[in-house]
């Protein structure tokens, strides 16, 4: 009967009398102690922070200092493999800002941040990344990433609630977490790495903008435009890491530039809104290649969300919107002749679509009015 079992149409091969221990399909936990970890994350933290205005300049800043102890008990094939990963952190961070007049101001700032390894980029052993269909091992050797941050903007307000920003910011990273490519078979295998140093620097524009005011038609008087546009500079260095393509490369991860558009609608009068939001970001790693496996890519892909709201009383809105309108599709590519550029000599490892998402709510609000 299992055999004529398996021959079963999609909608009818898990009907509820075919799972069954006497007759039918069994399902059964299959973990292992190789496959298993138990793991701890403890942060304790303490800070001090002040602010001295002087003048038309504002100065805050202060220090962080945070011990942290992440453990993890897994075991592979040969022996039992433990994590203690005691870190105290001392980071500190300073902002100041510089009033030149009611609507510019220049700001800038210092930060210190960690970025620490998932528990899952610990563990010693295989699992599936059913999404790409690939396997994934985690690197128990893994150390905690450190950022230095610097930035430097100037702010100019037109009219209330409005924005327009332009920035320079740098990013120093000790020991950043990668996404590796390992060779097992013919089918691509991740890990994760420690790179030596990695630097990003770049420019940012951000604007928020009102049409009121500047159009005499009342309907268009009610749109306004949000807009982050980033373009960066990313480079790493893999040190003393063998078997690596490129010693000096872009950061896994990192998109060269990064876009963000809105279009807002609010109509105070119909209580009715709407938004639109768009997203591109540039050609990024998506795991570094070696020697043997060329570094594979992701593509740009365009991404479009709406959403609508209306407030039909006090006690009741309406919500609907579609997330990833356009369902575009995820492509990766593997950078088979090795010059940093994907072009028709290159081979696509993975691609799909996870189609695009429509949600509706309402939501009602009971109050009483206070007297």
């Amino acid at each position: 009967i299992g055999q004529q079992m398996s021959q079963l149409p999609l909608d009818q091969i898990f009907a509820h009398e075919n799972i069954s221990n006497q007759n039918g399909f069994v399902i059964e936990e299959g973990t292992r102690p190789i496959d298993s970890y138990t793991a701890s994350n403890l942060t304790t933290a303490g800070y001090v922070y002040g602010i001295v205005p002087v003048g038309k300049l504002n100065v805050s800043g202060g220090v962080r200092v945070e011990h942290n102890i992440q453990r993890m008990d897994s075991q592979d094939d040969l022996k039992k493999i433990k994590v203690n990963n005691p870190l105290t952190s001392v980071l500190p961070f300073l902002n100041a800002s510089y009033q030149l007049n009611k609507k510019l101001a220049v700001r800038t700032g210092y930060g210190r941040t960690v970025n620490r390894p998932e528990f899952r980029e610990l563990a010693p052993f295989l699992f599936y990344d059913y999404k790409m269909e690939a396997g994934r091992v985690g690197n128990p050797d893994l150390k905690t990433a450190t950022i230095d941050n610097y930035d430097v903007r100037l702010e100019y307000y037109p009219r209330h609630g409005e924005t327009v920003s332009l920035g320079f910011f740098y990013k120093d990273f000790t020991n950043p977490i990668e996404s590796r490519t390992i060779i097992t078979s013919d089918q691509p295998q991740f890990t994760y790495i420690n790179a030596e140093h990695a630097t990003n620097y770049g420019v940012e524009l951000e604007l928020r903008k009102s049409l009121t005011g500047l159009v005499s038609n009342k309907v268009m008087q009610n749109f306004s435009v949000n807009l982050n546009a980033s373009y960066i500079f990313s480079e790493v260095n893999l040190g003393k890491i063998t078997l690596a393509q490129d010693r000096v490369r872009p950061l896994q991860g990192q998109s060269p530039y990064i876009v963000n558009a809105g279009l807002y609608y609010q109509d105070d009068e119909k209580n009715f809104s709407a938004r639109i939001n768009y997203n591109i970001f540039g050609k990024r790693i998506y795991s570094v290649g070696d020697v043997l496996f060329p570094t594979i890519y992701e593509m740009p892909r365009h991404s479009l969300d709406l959403t609508l709201s209306k407030k039909v009383s006090d006690l009741l809105t309406l919500k609907a919107g579609i997330t990833d309108i356009l369902n575009s599709a995820f492509h990766f590519y593997q950078d088979s002749d090795r010059n940093t550029k994907i072009n028709s000599r290159d081979h696509e490892v993975f691609a799909y679509k996870r189609g695009s998402l429509v949600t509706m709510s309402a939501t009602f609000s009971l109050h009483k009015d206070k007297k």
